[in-house]
């Protein structure tokens, strides 16, 4: 079926409808009863392709001739590099802010260039991203930061203003965040299944380590109580403003929070049990990794832990480190019961 509707197609917007839906407390039945639905507005191949977003994805395959139907200048562009939207850049980027953030992933994942007068409505209309609600802005960043080009990706919308715009709590420091993100990538390269937790984490990797040596400086001991509301000031506006789940909250929370008794090599099999039962152990781990790629952690400490975990998966056991998944097994030294003496009457 083709549309000739201008809304824009792309994306989960089903997700903005449900955000803006309001609890009715009308009870006049009048006024609670259904609007009359307004038909879509079907058109032709040509029409539905001048509604879509970019001339490299409003192309057609005709399977009865096994032939392409571009209306649009489409396979140009495609043999040409170039990203370039259908039509007045303004409007299709005021139709759907999102579109703007597409349109550098594409370029970035493609290795193609913006065309100008598109690259130059992204300048003019980015203060749009800002109207976009915080669950679509969360899709788009998972959906790029589990690309394989994340680093990129990132860079392209920082240098055009949109990373500040959008996701103002994670903060790009440059250098730092790209070589997590490199790191990120590398892992997707290897397929590495990130949780969302851990791609989060990892905007947040320098600052918590920072604040983690401002409150253990000078040879003080951490303070864990001062530790975790520093976390949670952290954490808490991102959390709220990309609608992550109680349960992704809680495992970025506790997954940086571990990291600091990851700090030095595991001295105790039983230690490595103990955390690595925990439902946010392996964020912690996947945080450490990529807290090591980039610098951030010792690769002794970080290849410590990696030896204790594989020898947990292995099963075998030794003094050092204990390496079942199960609890150890009671000790064979038999132990004197202690009696007390009779109470004489």
């Amino acid at each position: 079926t083709f549309r000739a509707s201008p809304e824009a197609p792309e994306g989960p917007d089903d997700w903005e409808e449900a955000e803006h839906e309001e609890v009715e407390t009308d009870t006049d039945e009048a006024a609670r009863a259904p609007l009359p639905e307004v038909p879509e507005a079907w058109g032709t191949p040509e029409e539905d392709a001048r509604r879509r977003d970019f001339t490299v994805n409003a192309l057609f395959y005709d399977i009865a001739d096994f032939t392409v139907i571009d209306h649009v200048g489409g396979i140009d562009d495609l043999n040409a590099g170039i990203i370039r939207t259908i039509g007045n850049p303004d409007l299709r980027f005021q139709e759907d802010p999102v579109r703007m953030m597409r349109a550098l992933e594409y370029a970035v994942r493609l290795g193609f260039a913006i065309e100008a007068d598109t690259a130059a409505a992204i300048e003019r209309n980015r203060d749009a991203i800002r109207t976009v609600s915080g669950a679509r802005l969360n899709y788009e960043l998972f959906e790029s930061l589990r690309s394989g080009s994340a680093a990129g990706i990132v860079a392209a919308w920082s240098r055009a203003g949109l990373f500040e715009l959008a996701y103002p709590q994670l903060g790009y420091d440059g250098p730092g965040t790209a070589r997590l993100l490199g790191a990120v990538d590398q892992g997707v390269a290897a397929r590495t299944a990130y949780a969302d937790a851990s791609l989060v984490g990892a905007f947040f990797l320098p600052r918590f380590l920072q604040v983690v040596r401002e409150l253990s400086g000078d040879g003080q001991r951490l303070d864990n109580v001062e530790l975790l509301q520093r976390l949670h000031d952290l954490l808490e506006p991102t959390a709220a403003g990309l609608r992550l789940s109680n349960h992704t909250a809680h495992l970025l929370s506790h997954g940086l929070f571990t990291l600091t008794k990851m700090a030095r090599a595991p001295e105790r099999g039983r230690q490595v049990v103990k955390l690595s039962r925990q439902d946010y152990f392996p964020v912690a781990w996947q945080l450490q990794s990529l807290a090591a790629s980039a610098g951030l952690v010792p690769p002794e400490v970080h290849g410590a832990w990696g030896r204790a975990l594989d020898r947990l998966r292995q099963g075998s056991a030794d003094d050092e480190v204990v390496v079942t998944g199960e609890a150890p097994p009671p000790s064979t030294r038999r132990r004197r019961r202690s009696r007390r003496g009779r109470r004489r009457r």
